[in-house]
């Protein structure tokens, strides 16, 4: 599949999106024992990069880019995207959970993150209203972005 062109206003998204592919394919492999890390500190990790990172990279999209999915016509896939964020949200738990629970919340991850970048947006970027997109850019800059192997946060 050639690279996907990102306008620069969603960018930053697409950079979070590479973070979270990452911590997908940590718990997929971890859940299959291919990943040796220890259980309970690493889905501690995924919990402060879902604290830091992806809540608020959740909040961005459900406050900007749904409405403006909507007002494009494109109620299924903010319908899609919404749904998607309330079974990612249900699954993060403070106990470190089991492998099949860990492998699915890997794949919907996964799944999540490249419907979002290879359907939403490569249809939609072109057709988001200015004003919108630089609201999204905005706000996007301002989600730490945290490294999905150390955990720290990373300058932007």
């Amino acid at each position: 599949m050639a690279p996907l062109k990102r306008i620069e206003a969603l960018q930053a998204l697409s950079e979070d999106h590479h973070n979270g592919l990452v911590i997908a394919l940590r718990c997929r492999r971890l859940a299959d024992g291919v990943f040796d890390a220890d259980r309970d500190e690493f889905w501690a990790s995924v919990l402060e990069f879902v604290r830091l990172q992806v809540d608020p990279h959740f909040e961005v999209e459900e406050r900007l880019l749904l409405p403006a999915l909507r007002a494009l016509g494109e109620q299924e896939m903010a319908y899609r995207i919404a749904r998607e964020h309330v079974q990612l949200r249900a699954m993060i738990v403070e106990q470190t959970p089991a492998d099949p629970e860990l492998r699915s919340f890997g794949q919907l991850l996964d799944d999540h993150i490249r419907y979002e970048e290879r359907v939403v947006f490569e249809q939609t970027q072109d057709r988001l209203p200015a004003e919108t997109l630089a609201e999204i850019r905005r706000a996007s800059l301002a989600v730490p972005q945290i490294c999905p192997t150390t955990f720290r946060e990373i300058p932007r």
